[in-house]
């Protein structure tokens, strides 16, 4: 009753009141701070997050761009060695043909010169031609391949009479045994 009674009196329950409006709105107050400051730090780290990734998109883009400028120079490089090769190609190609026809113009202007190199080249290559003949030969001679061979087929030839004879030899006694088994009997 006491509990009761102390909180009948209007002053009791008036400063009741009253610090329960200043203990929430403290609350309100701490709690509006604390979101304010959460907001306030969110807020700074969307900026540096943004910041971060303004930084790396503009270094890909550097990059990129680099990457482009140097496949384009590659490019072109390769475009202008393409070019060049092509050029000193051709002019191979001209001096080529100019020195044949060169040579085609001078042989036409010297065909005595020419005839007697022909006679020449051909000279020299009927040259080498017996000059391998007649190695071979002295090849042969130094290295005979036949009369080894021949050898060989005359002991197989004396082998084979030899064998022949033998077995003649022995169809003879062969022969003088049943006789003369036949003449006993």
């Amino acid at each position: 009753e006491k509990a009761m009674s102390r909180w009948r009196k209007p002053m009791v329950v008036e400063a009741f009141g009253a610090w329960s409006e200043v203990v929430e709105s403290g609350k309100d107050l701490l709690h509006t701070q604390a979101q304010q400051a959460a907001m306030l730090e969110l807020k700074q780290g969307l900026e540096d997050e943004c910041e971060r990734v303004h930084s790396l998109a503009g270094h890909e883009t550097e990059r990129r761009i680099e990457m482009c400028k140097r496949t384009v120079n590659r490019m072109f490089h390769i475009q202008l060695a393409t070019i060049f090769d092509t050029y000193r190609d051709r002019v191979a190609q001209l001096k080529a043909k100019r020195q044949t026809c060169q040579r085609l113009l001078y042989r036409m202007l010297h065909t005595h010169l020419a005839a007697a190199f022909d006679g020449f080249c051909e000279a020299i290559e009927q040259l080498a031609a017996h000059r391998l003949i007649v190695a071979k030969t002295i090849a042969r001679w130094q290295h005979p391949v036949l009369p080894p061979m021949f050898e060989r087929w005359a002991e197989f030839v004396d082998d084979a009479r030899f064998e022949a004879k033998e077995q003649a030899h022995e169809q003879a006694k062969q022969t003088l045994v049943e006789k003369a088994e036949k003449n006993m009997a």
